[in-house]
């Protein structure tokens, strides 16, 4: 299990919630410390690893089950 926490953040629903900004920009805009990101340009998203989850979550974050410590040891 990682240390980290791991969110999906999706483009077009962003988008639709009046969002225009970079994803990246705006997780920090959010408050969220950013571990590492990867853009997942076929599905529209960006998947974020954050040191803590800030809630409530917007609709276009959810919780992915991603192993940071697996992938990036």
């Amino acid at each position: 299990m990682s240390k980290y926490k791991q969110l999906r953040y999706c483009i077009i629903t962003a988008y639709e919630c009046g969002i225009n900004e970079h994803p990246q920009k705006h997780m920090k805009d959010l408050g969220y410390k950013i571990i590492g990101s990867v853009p997942q340009s076929i599905a529209d998203c960006w998947w974020f690893t954050v040191e803590e989850f800030i809630e409530p979550l917007p609709p276009y974050l959810s919780v992915i089950e991603y192993n940071f410590d697996k992938w990036h040891s």
